[in-house]
C-alpha cells in the first residue's frame, strides 16, 4: 500500500501561521470527505517553524480562530528529515521556502508559499472540475495519496503560469507582534481552505479524466 500523503507548513515560530494552515487542511479535507473517504489514512499533515522554540503553545488567536485550546499543538523546528519526507511544503513567505530549499534542496520541486501553492493547485482543480486535465499531463493515476501526487507535480510544472502576478503576493505577512493580527490570521486561512479543496478535487475526480483540450 503506497504510503501517505505528507504536506508540511511551515511558518517562523511554529505557533501561529502554519498551525492554523495545518489544521485548516486536515479539517476541511475531513469534512467534505465526510464519511465516503477517511483522511486520516492517505493525508498527513504537519507543521514546523524556521524558529521555533520547541513546545511552545499555539497563538491564542490562532487558537480561537479554530475554536481549540493553544496547549493542542506544540511548536517544533524545521528539520531536513520531516523536508525529506513530505511530499508537499508549504510556507507561510518567501523567507521560509528559501530556508526550506536550503536545508533539503531535494524538496523543491515540491515547495511553495502557501498563497502560491493555492493558486496553482487551484488553477489545476478548476480544470479537472471540468474533466480536463493540463496540457502535457500525464494520466491521473488510481489512489489518493497518488492523485495528490500528481496535483503537487502539476502544480510545479505550472509554476510559470504566475509569472507577473505583484511581487509579494506569495507571502503572507507574519503580524503576530501585533495586539490584533485577524489579517494575516484570515490570509492564512483562505488560502489553507483553497489549498484543502484544490486536493479535494484531485481526489475525487471522476475518472478517467479527459485528455487535454478534450
Amino acid at each position: 500500500m503506497p504510503e501517505r500523503f505528507e504536506v508540511l507548513v511551515v511558518c517562523t515560530a511554529n505557533i501561529c501561521r502554519s498551525p492554523l494552515a495545518e489544521r485548516l487542511i486536515a479539517t476541511q479535507l475531513a469534512d467534505d470527505l465526510g464519511v465516503g473517504l477517511n483522511p486520516a489514512s492517505f493525508v498527513l499533515v504537519r507543521s514546523a517553524g524556521t524558529y521555533a522554540e520547541p513546545g511552545d503553545p499555539m497563538c491564542p488567536q490562532s487558537a480561537a480562530r479554530l475554536g481549540v485550546d493553544p496547549m493542542v499543538h506544540r511548536a517544533r523546528l524545521v528539520q531536513a528529515g520531516v523536508l525529506a519526507t513530505a511530499d508537499l511544503v508549504v510556507t507561510a513567505d518567501r523567507g521560509h521556502r528559501g530556508v526550506c530549499a536550503r536545508t533539503w534542496p531535494e524538496c523543491r520541486p515540491r515547495l511553495f508559499t502557501l498563497t502560491q501553492a493555492a493558486a496553482l493547485a487551484d488553477q489545476i482543480a478548476a480544470s479537472l472540475a471540468t474533466g480536463v486535465i493540463p496540457q502535457g499531463a500525464p494520466p491521473m493515476p488510481e489512489g489518493a495519496g497518488e492523485r495528490l501526487r500528481w496535483l503537487v507535480s502539476e502544480m510545479d510544472a505550472a509554476r510559470g503560469s504566475l509569472a507577473g502576478i505583484p511581487d509579494g503576493y506569495e507571502d503572507i505577512v507574519d503580524n503576530h507582534v501585533s495586539a490584533d493580527h485577524a489579517l494575516t490570521l484570515a490570509q492564512t486561512e483562505k488560502a489553507a481552505v483553497t489549498l484543502a479543496e484544490a486536493m479535494l478535487v484531485a481526489v475525487v475526480a471522476a475518472g478517467p479524466v479527459g485528455e487535454p483540450g478534450r
